[in-house]
Parts: structure tokens; C-alpha cells; sequence
């Protein structure tokens, strides 16, 4: 199962919520790959507690906004379902 977040940005995933967070990380660090699914609208937001390196993980969203895509794609795997 994929994992969600609310938000990211460039260099980190992000959790409003600590204890969410916290749980998610060891999700990640426990899983032979993690995967982050979530939507354009999430994109270069950043929330209050950080799960983790977006290297950790492989990115799957309907699309990433093209002001973002190098950037996103330099720090790890992205997948877009429209392409």
C-alpha cells in the first residue's frame, strides 16, 4: 500500500501531525521501497514535522507542476499517471 503525505517540498516529506510522522518514517525505513502517492496540489508545501529525505522514497502523483519537475526528478524516482 502507498504510503500519503499532506505535503512536501523540494527537499523533505512533511507531516503536520508529529506522531503521524514519526510512524510514516519507520514505514519508510522498514520498507524495501517506499512510495508517496499524492496530487499536484501538494507539491512545494511544506507542513510543521519532517518524515523524511525524499530520496527514501519513489513518488507517484497524477502530475508535477513543470516548475518543479527537474528539481523534483534530480532528489528521486517520480512517476506521473499522465505521462
Amino acid at each position: 500500500m502507498p504510503l500519503v503525505w499532506n505535503s512536501y517540498n523540494i527537499f523533505v516529506l512533511t507531516k503536520l501531525d508529529p506522531e503521524e510522522a514519526a510512524l510514516k518514517a519507520l514505514a519508510i525505513h522498514q520498507a524495501e521501497t517506499a512510495y508517496v502517492l499524492l496530487d499536484h496540489t501538494k507539491f512545494n508545501e511544506v507542513t510543521f514535522t519532517k518524515v523524511e529525505e525524499l530520496e527514501s522514497v519513489t513518488l507517484l502523483t497524477d502530475y508535477c507542476p513543470a516548475e518543479s519537475l527537474q528539481g523534483f526528478q534530480q532528489k528521486t524516482i517520480l512517476m506521473e499517471a499522465n505521462k
